[in-house]
């Protein structure tokens, strides 16, 4: 065999983030930190296999069975990629976050707190096992709290309790059906996506 892959990925990752302080007790200033972002990802991937088929005495060396006078002769190529080893992909995210940090004693105890509300949408264009075009479509929104509470007792030392949700979407090439070859530990292995994949939900 040989294979031939073609990947082309366009990302755009824009953000505002802003700080407005605010009095709080005991002269302390707390902040609240807001702001939002967006991303959009746009992949167009390609796979193509060449199987040679060889006619002849079979049992010849191979310079001389590969010699170049052969090729389309005596050995040829057949492709055997199919339509799913193909696909082309978009995800947008749209994200808007509030957070407040809080100051509880002065240079001992801060609380911060906050939520980040995201909207996502993959969109998967491939075909399935028997060459039918197949569109997927993945859409979430999610919001996603997080506290943290931060206790200084020296200046060079911080004890911090956390809590958060976050989520693990799947990534286009899980999402494709196509069997292709990743790098993995110094080797190449064969994967294959699977179009019914749904995001993780992740407490920490």
């Amino acid at each position: 065999y040989r294979t031939f892959q073609t990947l082309t990925e366009y990302l755009t990752d824009s953000g505002l983030d802003l700080t407005t302080p605010f009095p709080l007790w005991s002269d302390l200033t707390a902040k609240f930190r807001w702001g939002g972002a967006y991303t959009k990802r746009e992949r167009s991937f390609q796979f193509r296999a060449f199987q040679y088929k060889v006619t002849g005495d079979l049992f010849q060396t191979p310079d001389v069975l590969l010699d170049p006078d052969n090729i389309g002769k005596t050995v040829t190529f057949a492709e055997t990629s199919r339509l799913r080893d193909r696909f082309s992909g978009t995800e947008e995210t749209i994200a808007g976050y509030g957070l407040f940090d809080l100051p509880l004693l002065r240079d001992q105890v801060r609380l911060t707190a906050g939520v980040r509300y995201e909207y996502s949408l993959i969109k998967v264009n491939t075909a399935d096992d028997q060459n039918l075009p197949r569109a997927e479509r993945k859409k979430n929104t999610n919001p996603l709290p997080s506290v943290n509470l931060i206790y200084s007792p020296r200046p060079d030392m911080n004890l911090r309790a956390s809590w958060s949700r976050t989520v693990v979407r799947p990534d286009f090439r899980e999402l494709n059906p196509s069997f292709n070859f990743v790098a993995a530990n110094d080797d190449f292995e064969p994967f294959v996506g699977n179009p019914d994949l749904v995001q993780s939900d992740v407490e920490n």
